[in-house]
This record gives C-alpha cells, structure tokens and sequence, in this order.
C-alpha cells in the first residue's frame, strides 16, 4: 500500500526537518522510522514518526535544496517501510 501527502516549506520546516503527520495518515504510519529516499531511489536517511510529528528531513534539504514555498511530496511505501521525497514548485 502507498500513501502520500504534500506540503508547502516554511521556515521553520527548513530549520527543523520536522513536519506533522496528517490526521488521516496517523494509522498507516505504524513503524517509529522509516528509510528516506529521494525520487531517483538514492538513500538520504531515516524519518522518526512520533505523535504527531515526523523528523529527519534536514538530510534530504541539504541535499536537495528546497525554500520557503516550495512543494515537499512524501510517498509513503508501507510495505517497504519506504518514505519518497521530492520537490514541486
């Protein structure tokens, strides 16, 4: 199964590397880590999942880029307990 939800970055999102889970995904997320890959498949890192938060995206910034206003899409492979990110404008 696959899941995905997008975001706009803010500032704070940059800074921190975290950013919250969806009410509606909070069920699917049942694992406390998840493998962080980029769209090519290249391996960034690990995201934690905690309450209501996600963390572990400062690797995939650094390495990616992204600002203030930019689009992050997550899929979620559950299977694979894979976690996708890439950017959108």
């Amino acid at each position: 199964p696959r899941v995905w939800a997008m975001y706009r970055l803010s500032a704070g999102m940059l800074r921190s590397g975290v950013v919250s889970v969806p009410g509606g995904m909070k069920k699917y997320l049942t694992a406390d880590a998840y493998e962080l890959r980029g769209p090519d498949g290249a391996h960034i890192g690990r995201v934690g999942v905690g309450g209501n938060n996600m963390w572990g995206y400062i690797p995939f910034f650094r390495r990616r880029g992204g600002g203030v206003g930019d689009f992050i899409r997550l899929d979620f492979n559950l299977a694979g307990g894979i976690f996708e990110a890439g950017l959108r404008d």
